[in-house]
């Protein structure tokens, strides 16, 4: 397990200020009113903390959401991280590709994906959005209804489970 991190107020403010709002470090240094060095320390000492606000941000950004990044954000580290239709989570995704590298040939598989449980909703409505793996997400595409997939869901489940059990 990752070791968490105590973060003061000024470097919190920090990585949310570069990596939340793209705010260039000489600016943030003052704003927050601290040495430019701290910032580069910071930035050095952090990098896990804005790895994930980094992460966050490129997802929202391919969305092209007019919600705000703030509520985007609050949302995303809000959600359990596994699909919402066969429950696999990212860690057992690697798994799988450890067993097989060429489970899928696309570029896409290794992450979960947003998935509009209603297909011709906007993604800016966060309720219509859940965590799908790539599989479930590709497979449902506008045809099944987010209930229905739900029901397919589980049977996928099954066969993930048995393919991490080997």
């Amino acid at each position: 397990m990752e070791k968490r991190i105590e973060l003061t107020d000024k470097q919190k403010e920090f990585i949310w200020l570069a990596h939340g709002e793209g705010v260039g470090f000489d600016e943030i240094a003052n704003r927050l009113n601290v040495d430019r060095k701290d910032i580069s320390t910071w930035e050095i000492e952090l990098k896990s903390e804005w790895n994930k606000i980094a992460a966050v941000r490129k997802i929202y950004m391919q969305k092209n959401l007019s919600t705000s990044f703030n509520e985007f954000f609050e949302w995303y580290m809000n959600l359990t991280p596994k699909c919402d239709y066969c429950g696999i989570t990212e860690e057992e995704i690697k798994r799988l590709f450890e067993q097989d590298p060429d489970i899928t040939k696309r570029n896409r598989g290794r992450k979960l994906e947003i998935d509009r449980k209603l297909p011709n909703s906007e993604y800016d409505d966060l309720t219509n959005n859940v965590l799908a793996c790539y599989w479930c997400n590709n497979a449902k595409t506008d045809t099944f209804s987010y209930g229905e997939f739900k029901k397919i869901g589980k049977v996928i489940n099954t066969i993930w489970t048995h393919r991490l059990s080997k």
